[in-house]
């Protein structure tokens, strides 16, 4: 007899429910060193699928479900009803204009709305702009080197790491030097507001709701500018795309602003667990040493050990069943990247760093439909970044009298605070 998943809904047993330390808590608590591996086993102590009432969440911790989620229309990216849950304190009109704004996001979209959106972003950054970006990214790591080469000891985080993926995105964008900074500070804003890294109070609601209407009004005098003088960038590729797509447009600021947001604080995190990986593992910096074609390997295996987004999260649109746990229309459930990373199924050795690994897979840029558009573009200044530093830095290695710092600033994202190197 074929059992429909209704029956199943139906006769489901009690969920299972786990309860313990904040996930963010313990994160800040974990030792720099193991913390990426005692995370992954602190999660996945409590099984492979549990409701989590600490978080108001479920929990997800196999790579099969996680697939199953990110490509399953009864999950949606659209999580604004968790983000305003946990906000409950705050007057939602004073952030009206941030939430008009990420809502036509294609990272908070779904089904053909989320592919028009993508299509018309990936129009602005397409493989044919990544790859002639190339040289452009070799040029901009190079000076930002010369500029810490003088010095015995650099701190790495605000000197490099902060700095090369703005640098980067302005030039995406075609953003003269002196109004960086200006965009630095907007894109900071609005990510830690998004990422949980802020208090939810109504005077932070209006300093982010004042980010988000700076960068759209910048965006739109950007767009006009362009519409007379076409350029070759992400703002010109999206105008070219919108006519095609019928983007109105709210929606290709919106998608710029996604490109800015993105794409500067995950990109400098993932820059940063890569490089204590390598430095604090001295076997595998001299392996890389010895052996160059190597690194693009490291460093995928680094994402994979300690990805900068800890967790991905979707809400369920209908009632669904997941290995067996009951999920209710209207709840959300968080993917541990960390877990679903060491999936003992996924992998041999899952837990130990192998940079000469096959074919690695990792969750640090998603899956799926929704799968970073700008991973490509990422792995391009990670890679550049880390040559240029191991072959001209022969000395490099972390400073032995100030420690590093981890910044575990969200549940959701976790990067370094300070990284202080010796040249």
């Amino acid at each position: 007899m074929t059992i429909n998943k209704s029956q199943i809904i139906e006769q489901s047993p009690s969920r299972k429910v786990a309860q313990g330390e904040s996930f963010l808590k313990f994160k800040r608590a974990s030792n720099i060193e193991t913390f990426p591996q005692t995370f992954a086993e602190y999660v996945n102590s409590y099984g492979e699928i549990y409701y989590w009432p600490t978080g108001g969440f479920h929990v997800i911790t196999k790579a099969e479900d996680a697939r199953n989620i990110l490509s399953n229309s009864n999950f949606s990216a659209d999580r604004s009803a968790f983000f305003i849950s946990r906000m409950p304190n705050v007057d939602l009109s004073l952030i009206s204009d941030f939430f008009s704004i990420i809502q036509k996001m294609m990272v908070m979209s779904d089904g053909k709305q989320h592919q028009m959106r993508r299509k018309t972003a990936h129009m602005g950054i397409s493989d044919r702009w990544v790859s002639s970006f190339e040289p452009a990214t070799r040029k901009i790591v190079k000076q930002l080197l010369d500029d810490v080469a003088q010095n015995k000891e650099i701190e790495f985080v605000t000197q490099v790491a902060q700095v090369l993926p703005s640098t980067v995105l302005a030039e995406l964008f075609c953003i003269p030097e002196e109004e960086r900074e200006f965009f630095r500070s907007c894109s900071n804003t609005m990510t830690a507001f998004f990422g949980g890294a802020v208090e939810y109070t109504n005077e932070v609601a209006v300093e982010t709701n004042q980010a988000a209407l700076n960068i759209g009004e910048y965006f739109s005098a950007i767009i006009q500018k362009r519409r007379k003088n076409p350029q070759d960038d992400f703002i010109s590729g999206i105008i070219a795309a919108q006519e095609q797509f019928n983007m109105s447009e709210e929606e290709i600021i919106a998608q710029a602003t996604m490109m800015l947001v993105a794409g500067q604080v995950t990109t400098t995190d993932q820059i940063c667990n890569n490089l204590f990986l390598l430095l604090n593992n001295r076997e595998i910096l001299q392996g890389v040493k010895a052996n160059p074609e190597l690194l693009p390997n490291a460093l995928e295996e680094f994402k994979r050990i300690d990805p900068a987004v800890t967790f991905l999260f979707r809400a369920a649109v209908a009632d669904e069943v997941i290995n067996g746990q009951l999920i209710k229309a209207g709840e959300t459930v968080f993917i541990s990247n960390h877990c679903v990373n060491r999936d003992m199924k996924e992998s041999e050795a899952p837990n130990q760093i192998r940079i000469n690994r096959q074919d690695i897979s990792h969750f640090a840029y998603g899956h799926g439909a929704h799968y970073c558009i700008g991973s490509r573009l990422g792995r391009l200044q990670i890679s550049e970044l880390f040559a240029s530093m191991i072959n001209r830095f022969p000395n490099l290695r972390l400073s032995p009298d100030n420690p590093p710092e981890r910044d575990h600033y969200s549940l959701a994202f976790s990067g370094f605070k300070t990284l202080p190197l010796i040249l």
